[in-house]
């Protein structure tokens, strides 16, 4: 074999090197901390950077909408970096421009993981303030009814007023749909549902009747049975949903999809 053939190796200052595992191409296991540095058998520095990344970023998930998710979140970013740093500097030893890397790694993270995700995440899964009564805390999708309708059964996200505080609420009834009360009980096109108060009213009226308008949705208290005083069904405009509660994610201990 000629010199200047080498075929597991390069040169480098007039003698040939052995070629590093990190001069093939990362591809898209750089969005994974630490994989390109096990799939190159430097076990130690990738479980390091997986594990720091992902205990980070999951129990950032877990803490979503508090000041310690978003730190956590920094902190898996901030992983996320010294691990694409590491493959960088490793990739062109003993040549490294450290302060272009780094600009390029953070924008380039930034703009093309994390950005996207806080967005996301804003979209599909905004934390809400814990109400003042119930302590009760949701996570809302504001994009559910961007192109579609609620549903009955469903549990929505509204603001009645601008003055008003939003609250969460199930929708029992949609446009074109009747609603009665027959005095007794509530029912939407013959069906009994089991609410126990008819409206946000300071008396029971003996008969009702009407159908939903278009737009509308008929809206159950949070905690159907309650007698409070705005807790009965209630006439929510489209323009009043803010969009799907999905999950009830605080208190801890009653965290569960609605």
């Amino acid at each position: 074999m000629m010199p200047h053939e080498p075929q597991h190796g390069r040169w480098r200052g007039g003698s040939m090197m052995a070629a590093s595992p990190f001069s093939r191409t990362a591809g898209l296991a750089i969005l994974i901390p630490g994989l390109v540095q096990l799939s190159c058998r430097q076990r130690g520095r990738g479980m390091v950077f997986l594990g720091t990344f992902a205990s980070c970023l999951g129990t950032s998930l877990f803490c979503w909408g508090k000041p310690l998710g978003w730190g956590l979140l920094v902190l898996a970013c901030l992983t996320h970096v010294a691990a694409s740093m590491d493959v960088q500097w490793q990739r062109a030893f003993p040549v490294f421009y450290g302060r272009v890397s780094l600009c390029v790694t953070v924008l380039g993270m930034n703009l093309a993981v994390y950005l996207p995700l806080a967005i996301g995440l804003y979209s599909f899964a905004l934390p809400t303030r814990p109400d003042a009564k119930s302590g009760v805390s949701y996570l809302v999708n504001c994009w559910a009814y961007k192109l579609g309708e609620p549903s009955p059964g469903q549990w929505i996200w509204l603001r009645l007023s601008p003055a008003s505080a939003p609250r969460a609420g199930q929708v029992v009834a949609v446009a074109g749909q009747e609603v009665q009360w027959t005095g007794q009980q509530w029912r939407v096109d013959g069906k009994s549902i089991r609410f126990v108060h008819p409206a946000a009213f300071p008396f029971s009226p003996e008969a009702w009747d009407f159908r939903v308008p278009v737009d509308h949705v008929v809206c159950g208290p949070e905690t159907p049975g309650s007698i409070s005083g705005t807790s009965g069904l209630v006439i929510v405009g489209r323009e009043q949903i803010v969009g799907q509660a999905w999950a009830r994610y605080h208190p801890f201990w009653r965290r569960r999809l609605l």
